[in-house]
């Protein structure tokens, strides 16, 4: 019976893992789509006419040059795509985390097996005993630096768009999906918080 309890578990185990991998490589081209749209967005705040001018160069090339999309709308949904891709991001990196917790509650069940102590803490002690300055220095980036720099730079964002636009349907929609990504910001920093 423990024999079969150590194999079951030792499958779960490695499924668990596996399934953690590919929540990490989420997270990283999520990061990185996120990162595209900032730049986008950046861009669009340095020189609005110069990065209006790419964008209908981009949706000629790919939609056509027959559509014509007007450049309220491309910002409008400049902001809907940031959005998606903000909660997509907010929820693998809190589902990593959790899933780190349960590894590590894996590992613990799985090395009562054994006598030697050292076994299954691949992702528990093991890894986070003599925990690398770079490793450090990334879980920070990824839990607290890029998302207040995501909080300051659509904020900056919405700002300009305040002070250059006629208050219209799509400077509304704007604001609705800039208060959106803040909310789900505020709510995936205290997770961070009251993980702690």
């Amino acid at each position: 019976m423990t024999l079969t309890k150590l194999e079951i578990l030792n499958d779960h185990y490695k499924d668990t893992f596996s399934y953690q991998i590919g929540n990490l490589r989420k997270r990283d081209r999520l990061s990185l789509y996120l990162l595209i749209t900032l730049i986008i967005m950046y861009l669009e705040v340095v020189s609005t006419i110069g990065t209006e001018a790419l964008l209908s160069k981009l949706i000629s090339k790919y939609l056509g040059n027959d559509v014509k999309l007007e450049t309220t709308f491309v910002r409008c949904l400049i902001w809907f795509v940031l959005f998606g891709l903000v909660v997509r991001y907010c929820q693998i990196v809190v589902l990593v985390e959790r899933q780190y917790a349960y590894l590590h509650e894996l590992e613990k069940e799985l090395t009562s097996f054994f006598s030697s102590k050292i076994l299954f803490t691949r992702e528990s002690k093991s890894y986070l005993n003599n925990y690398p300055g770079l490793s450090k220095w990334s879980h920070i980036l990824y839990t607290w630096v890029f998302p207040v720099i995501l909080l300051l730079f659509t904020a900056i964002k919405i700002i300009s768009e305040i002070l250059s636009n006629i208050r219209n349907f799509a400077w509304i929609v704007s604001a609705a999906f800039c208060l959106l990504i803040w909310i789900s910001i505020v709510l995936y920093l205290c997770f961070r918080i009251g993980e702690k």
